[in-house]
């Protein structure tokens, strides 16, 4: 390396380093600064006697800058435009863009780190919980994506479309498994005496998505909640004693029932030990 010269205020950003040197600082190979030699982006100065490539310490500011525009995910050809139109709002829009790409990663990131954390709030609820006892709690409001009506509630096709839907639909639109899929019984089939599911949904964690035709409110309020052990064929068995309750006490279901799988086909391959939360929503 040849030897730097410092005028007294200022560092002389003449070419100083060879191509092997400001690699090894950078901790890059030859290959790459070739290739950004090649595109324009990090362009050293040329001896024209020998050919030899030579940097200097201006450069590794200009080396930075490419690496930390890679790391928020910026293309060298990105970088390259950017370069070339040597302008600050240039600059500017580039980063303004992938600011704006790496905020969508991150809250796609947070939904599916808030499912997974749901789904273990599940499991440990799932082991306090009392089977078969009835108890009133209060419940927080929570916004859910529901599929579309089942219009066949008898037939078992028409629940596994509803569900495999939903479980596409919140990989597409929120990047991430629904690892936590419940079931609506509407309040007028409650009030029948009745307990078909009507719709399947899923948690919204996403304060920007907002869709009125398929967002609804899992309102806040009184709950009659049961837990149920057994395949979800024995429901049944759950809701007789819920309206057994309801009945007794004098109680009226308000709302829809809400039903919470906290132990299923995910978690555990013996269909008796599955866990269902049943809420019924009551004046």
């Amino acid at each position: 390396m040849r030897d730097l010269k410092n005028s007294k205020d200022q560092l002389d950003f003449s070419p100083v380093f060879k191509t092997n040197e400001f690699a090894r600082i950078c901790g890059t190979t030859k290959a790459t600064l070739f290739h950004y030699d090649k595109l324009g982006i990090l362009c050293p100065k040329r001896d024209e006697k020998t050919g030899y490539r030579y940097y200097s310490p201006g450069h590794f500011f200009e080396y930075d800058t490419i690496h930390i525009l890679k790391a928020i995910g910026c293309s060298l050809d990105e970088i390259a435009e950017m370069i070339k139109s040597n302008s600050v709002d240039s600059y500017e829009e580039l980063l303004q863009m992938h600011l704006q790409q790496l905020n969508k990663q991150i809250e796609e990131i947070n939904n599916q780190k808030r499912r997974i954390q749901e789904s273990q709030s599940l499991i440990r609820e799932s082991r306090s919980a009392v089977i078969g006892v009835p108890s009133i709690v209060a419940e927080p409001d929570e916004k859910v994506l529901f599929t579309s009506a089942i219009k066949s509630p008898d037939k078992q096709d028409s629940h596994v479309a509803a569900i495999g839907n939903l479980l596409s639909e919140c990989l597409k639109t929120f990047h991430g498994p629904a690892f936590h899929i419940g079931a609506i019984v509407r309040n007028e089939t409650l009030l029948k005496g009745e307990t078909y599911r009507s719709y399947y949904y899923s948690t919204v964690f996403s304060e920007d998505f907002d869709d009125s035709e398929r967002i609804t409110i899992r309102p806040a309020g009184r709950y009659l909640v049961y837990y149920h052990k057994g395949h979800y064929t024995t429901l049944d068995r759950a809701y007789e004693k819920i309206f057994e309750y309801i009945h007794s006490h004098g109680l009226v279901p308000a709302g829809n029932s809400y039903e919470d799988s906290l132990v299923t086909y995910f978690n555990t391959s013996a269909v008796t030990d599955h866990i269902t939360k049943i809420s019924v929503q009551i004046e």
